[in-house]
């Protein structure tokens, strides 16, 4: 995992598939509406560039001990939270939207950023400004 941004998603339905390098993320529209925000032309490249990773209430008691484990993991990294519920998990729902900053989660040092989930749920990718704004940070987190 070591340089590559880690992606940390809770997914909206139960179907979930094995993804780059064995760590399970939503199999659904959600994964190509990611790949294509970060500029890239299909999930395959997406799994080569980034670590994609998911909070499932069925691998741990409740959300914030799942994003604890997966914390432990990351001191250093660059974590994409994918959603407010996922930013609350690791008590950082009151990050900025698509800004790096460092944090401490968890008893962890790393690099956060906080993204809405890019569901067609989720009305702020309606917004044109919001979709240009969040594809030039995700295509830089990928590629850098």
């Amino acid at each position: 995992m070591s340089g590559m941004v880690v992606f940390v998603a809770q997914t909206p339905t139960l179907a979930l598939a094995k993804v780059g390098n064995g760590s399970p993320f939503a199999a659904d529209r959600c994964i190509d509406r990611l790949a294509r925000l970060c500029n890239l032309s299909s999930t395959s490249q997406l799994r080569e560039r980034a670590w994609l990773l998911n909070l499932d209430r069925r691998l741990a008691h409740n959300d914030s001990q799942q994003a604890r484990m997966i914390a432990e993991q990351m001191m250093g990294r660059r974590i994409v939270l994918l959603g407010l519920k996922v930013a609350a998990a690791f008590g950082l729902h009151k990050l900025p939207l698509l800004e790096w900053q460092n944090v401490v989660a968890h008893g962890t040092r790393f690099k956060a950023a906080r993204c809405p989930h890019p569901s067609n749920v989720n009305q702020w990718w309606n917004d044109d400004a919001n979709v240009k704004r969040a594809r030039h940070f995700l295509s830089e987190a990928v590629w850098n």
